[in-house]
């Protein structure tokens, strides 16, 4: 019995090692990119002025692999860089209890297509003293760079996406109420001068009910 659990012992031993071995010969590919001598990045200026990024908009994503709110941002990205192909991504992995086997192990799961760098401890402080006013140091943490090299602190991709569901879907509710704002007023019991409007649309915005509240009566009004 017990040179059987030895025997499964050494196997699950030997496959955490093999998968181990396979994580750190990644080398990348041809859109997810390890960032050539990232290692010797010691500046964020140094990094944004590299021959790779010149005459180039840059999206900087700064993570740490143990933040769960950094993993669950990584799903929107796509989002970003489909609205946005002129922008190159910079994934930036902070140095706080990450290894490269799972620095690699993180890209390479979420599929985090642009330019991947490890920082080092240097790179990582003194990425921070640009951004002075940041007292919490937290991740995520999302820039945009422009091809003058100007940096502006950006929203998060899930904010971004939410953000265009609600624009889209105020432009729905204005253009809605404009098209049949003689029929409203015509159907309201109470004459007022101010309604409130209130609107249900499916997750494809389409129309499925309105319900207008005159502002001087209880009375609701349903279509």
């Amino acid at each position: 019995m017990q040179q059987i659990l030895l025997i499964i012992v050494s196997i699950l031993i030997l496959g955490t090692g093999i998968k181990i071995l396979n994580i750190y010969s990644f080398k990348g590919t041809d859109k997810i990119i390890i960032l050539k001598d990232y290692e010797k990045i010691s500046s964020f200026d140094e990094l944004i002025n590299l021959p790779e990024f010149d005459n180039k908009k840059l999206y900087i994503n700064l993570y740490n692999t143990f933040c769960g709110h950094s993993v669950k941002e990584f799903k929107y990205l796509s989002d970003i860089k489909r609205e946005n192909n002129d922008l190159v991504f910079i994934h930036l992995s902070t140095p706080k209890m990450t290894y490269e086997s799972i620095w690699k192990a993180t890209m390479k799961k979420h599929n985090l297509e642009g330019y991947n760098i490890l920082m080092n401890d240097v790179f990582y402080k003194e990425f921070w003293t640009n951004f002075p006013n940041e007292l919490y140091r937290a991740t995520p943490f999302y820039l945009l760079v422009d091809k003058d090299k100007n940096i502006q602190r950006t929203s998060s991709p899930s904010f971004v996406k939410e953000m265009e569901i609600v624009d889209k879907g105020v432009s729905k509710i204005l253009y809605f109420v404009n098209s049949n704002l003689d029929s409203i007023q015509d159907n309201l019991l109470f004459k007022t001068e101010y309604m409130r409007v209130s609107i249900n649309f499916n997750e494809k915005f389409e129309f499925q009910e309105a319900k207008y509240f005159p502002l001087d009566s209880s009375f609701t009004i349903q279509i």
